[in-house]
């Protein structure tokens, strides 16, 4: 017996007794062992089915992918696409793998009784697509998933903080105006979709399409979301088939790669370093990365949230390999600290919108590890020094890279005691949790610009925590004046005619009712009416 045959069966032994994680370290080995391709196969499909029984979809279809790569004739390679590509949302390459797969069935090693088996779930899984992807339509259809497009109105947040600027009254003060970020961003996803329109497919030569195109439109969309993602903005129908054309064409120009497994993306950046030069493989890396972040970005939004966490965290565990492995001299833009702290500020928050909907079970992630993601990096992100003068030189990147990573980090440290409140089984581990939350709600407000949105609305979130535990009026009110202060200073910016059509809305409204109910206390206070040692709790907070 080969020594990769018995790592695969040590492998298989793993994983029938669910030690996967053992598992795909074995299979791995065996690979490393360069059997023959029909072995090769076979390893890579059982580590696609590990890696799936692990939630880790990306690489399943991955390692699926490569399974028929080796072996067209893979029906379980073929399976393995097509359930992992069923988990992340990508319901035409999960049919397509269903099609090949029930193709290729009557040709395949397999038993009488095995391709029976492997037929009804070829059928069962496309039953189960057809049903996910008419639902998911009717959400689209229903605009789940709509942006209001600003681009012809002349009320969006950067064009206000243009004026502003304009005029002398953006401030510079130790924490730059949230003008600065959106701006900056808004000029780069601007420039992006300008370059974007150039671009158009030609006749197909050989295995790829010739393209008409402008490079750097990558580039500058993916720094945009990196800087400030409110500037994404939708003012076409096609948005997505042409960034996905954009995509193809620029991974092509520069010999990027596409959504290849992550443990193979290391080894070929290293096998072309040993063929040629950085000054090669810098752009295909680069390109690789901002595709797979705007990649995870998109889903986020589309609804498609498994993937953009899984997206986004390949993205993140190989740039903080490759800042491992290569020169700061050498590497790029996109092994940078900041570059890193952005995909990771991505990551976050697709981990918290999937909780969210989701719960655990779904996300793959508890609160604790929400709790871990957030804590490193706040932590990363305090103890990194800016480059000197960027705060003067370039104030949008500053607080977009060194400001607003902290503050969404302590948003998120807040919101897990705000869901561990909700799970307290004694007043006294409400209270704790409430009051935990309450100052780490307070803590990220005042880490903002004082012109940001999210400040006041996070002042909100510490007194509706400080509410749902009966805290005393004289420890609430003074957080609603705090709101009322906090409300004017992002009108300038985040207000005007429009801003009832932002994803504030909401949350801007509480906060304007909780001013309302500070009025109302005042006045009853006065009459003496009301005591500050009672725990008046808003009637809209309450439920009536």
């Amino acid at each position: 017996m080969s020594t990769a045959e018995q790592l695969k069966n040590e492998g298989n032994a793993l994983y029938a007794s669910s030690n996967f994680v053992e598992a795909h370290k074995k299979y791995t080995a065996a690979m490393a062992e360069k059997p023959d391709k029909e072995m090769l196969a076979i390893l890579y499909q059982n580590r696609a089915l590990n890696s799936w029984r692990m939630k880790k979809y990306l690489d399943s279809m991955n390692d699926g992918q490569e399974a028929t790569r080796l072996d067209p004739k893979s029906a379980k390679g073929w399976l393995r696409i097509a359930v992992a590509a069923e988990e992340l949302g990508y319901w035409d390459v999960a049919k397509n793998a269903c099609g090949t797969g029930i193709s290729v069935l009557p040709s395949a090693k397999l038993s009488s009784s095995m391709r029976e088996t492997m037929t009804a779930q070829f059928e069962a899984t496309i039953q189960r697509l057809n049903s996910s992807q008419k639902e998911y339509n009717g959400k689209v259809s229903g605009g789940e998933y709509t942006r209001e497009s600003w681009a012809t109105l002349d009320h969006l947040p950067a064009t206000r903080a243009a004026k502003l600027l304009q005029r002398s009254e953006l401030k510079r003060n130790i924490i730059p105006s949230s003008g600065f970020a959106i701006m900056q961003a808004h000029a780069d996803f601007d420039r992006g979709m300008n370059l974007l329109g150039m671009t158009t497919a030609g006749p197909q030569i050989g295995s790829q399409t010739a393209f008409q195109f402008a490079n750097g439109v990558v580039t500058a969309i993916s720094n945009a979301v990196l800087c400030d993602k409110r500037s994404f903005m939708l003012s076409a129908g096609n948005f997505f088939n042409a960034i996905e054309l954009q995509m193809t064409a620029e991974r092509q120009q520069f010999k990027a790669w596409g959504f290849v497994g992550l443990e193979q993306l290391k080894k070929e950046v290293l096998d072309r370093l040993r063929r040629s030069s950085w000054t090669q493989v810098r752009p295909a890396v680069a390109t690789t990365m901002r595709c797979w972040v705007l990649t995870g970005f998109f889903d986020m939004n589309l609804g498609k949230q498994l993937s953009a966490i899984q997206h986004l965290q390949r993205t993140v565990d190989f740039l903080e390999w490759g800042a491992r492995q290569f020169p700061a001299s050498e590497r790029g833009t996109v092994f940078e600290s900041s570059f890193i702290r952005g995909v990771r500020r991505l990551h976050l928050e697709a981990v918290l919108s999937m909780y969210m909907t989701d719960g655990c079970a779904k996300s793959g992630h508890s609160l604790e590890d929400i709790q871990k993601l957030a804590q490193e990096l706040k932590t990363e992100t305090e103890s990194s020094i800016a480059p000197a003068n960027l705060k003067e030189t370039n104030p949008g990147a500053y607080i977009a890279f060194f400001v607003y990573p902290a503050a969404e980090a302590l948003a998120a440290l807040a919101w897990v005691h705000r869901q561990k409140s909700q799970r307290a089984s004694s007043k006294q581990e409400l209270s704790r949790q409430c009051s935990a939350g309450s100052r780490l709600y307070i803590k990220a407000a005042e880490a903002y610009p004082e012109d940001e949105e999210e400040r006041p609305l996070l002042l909100f979130a510490a007194t509706e925590l400080l509410w749902w535990s009966k805290t005393p009026l004289r420890l609430t009110l003074p957080l609603c004046r705090r709101i009322a202060d906090a409300l004017p200073k992002i009108e300038p910016i985040w207000g005007g005619p429009m801003a009832k059509l932002r994803p504030t809305a909401d949350r801007v409204n509480k906060c304007e009712k909780a001013v309302a109910f500070l009025r109302d206390c005042e006045k009853r206070i006065e009459q003496g009416k009301l005591s500050l040692d009672q725990a008046e709790v808003p009637g809209f907070v309450r439920g009536n």
